[in-house]
């Protein structure tokens, strides 16, 4: 069966063209926003760390380390995570947003909601860490995040981070408003 087509291949190179530099566009507005959540995060566990920087134990550094092996735990899993996951962040880059995502949560969190020793066994140990570092030192996190919106680090969302592709793209009102905030 032969099928007919167009004559002239020109007829479908304007259709193919127009869409091409929406979906460039889409994934560097994504890649701009996953680079920026990337800093954000990098900025809240930078200051997080500083909070221990005169302790005899740095219990931020901890918590990055019990991070980082559950999420090398979590990619080693799957032999085809790169395959699936080409845009995905690094593994220190996840680990530090698990350890500032989990002691936010914390943060806003009434303590009788922490994890308790039954839930020892079912949750990973960094959510035992971070709980603890709410718990027991609040008052210098929330100090050294001032600047910080507590909430949105709460709500950070791994598969932004691992699928920037498939993250959905900011919504025109995100745009405008991340546009109003840089020219201010």
């Amino acid at each position: 069966m032969v099928r007919a087509g167009p004559a002239d291949k020109s007829e479908t190179s304007p259709r193919v063209t127009a869409r091409r530099p929406d979906h460039n566009e889409r994934q560097k507005q994504m890649s701009t926003t996953n680079a920026k959540a990337i800093r954000q995060v990098k900025r809240a566990f930078d200051l997080l760390d500083q909070v221990f920087y005169s302790r005899s134990r740095n219990h931020a550094s901890d918590l990055l380390k019990q991070c980082t092996a559950e999420e090398k735990d979590h990619r080693g899993c799957c032999s085809d995570f790169a395959q699936y996951h080409p845009g995905a962040c690094s593994i220190t880059e996840a680990a530090k947003m698990f350890a500032v995502k989990r002691v936010a949560e914390y943060l806003n969190t009434p303590r009788a909601e922490y994890p308790s020793g039954q839930a020892f066994l079912h949750f990973q140990r960094s959510c035992f860490w971070a709980a603890g570092i709410a718990d027991e030192f609040a008052a210098e996190v929330r100090n050294a995040w001032t600047a910080q919106n507590i909430a949105e680090l709460a709500d950070l969302d791994y598969c932004h981070f691992v699928s920037p592709d498939k993250s959905p793209a900011p919504t025109q009102a995100e745009n405008s408003a991340a546009a109003k905030a840089a020219r201010a």
